[in-house]
């Protein structure tokens, strides 16, 4: 997570998804993830996948919606 909010205030899109690819094959996922992801690839500019993470996601919480807005 920390990672991530570091990737999103420098916009580095490419390494959002190398991040993204890896926990995916990790099986990191968790509600915590999907939320920063979210936020990351929107700050990022890639809002389809944005939309996307937020669309498979399994459980929303508040975050989740907040963040997709």
């Amino acid at each position: 997570v920390c990672v991530l909010k570091a990737i999103k205030n420098i916009r580095n899109i490419d390494k959002c998804r190398e991040i993204y690819e890896f926990t995916i094959q990790s099986h990191l996922w968790d509600i915590l993830l999907a939320n920063t992801f979210i936020d990351t690839f929107s700050k990022c500019g890639d809002l389809s996948m944005a939309e996307r993470i937020f669309n498979d996601a399994q459980k929303k919480d508040v975050i989740t919606w907040s963040a997709m807005i």
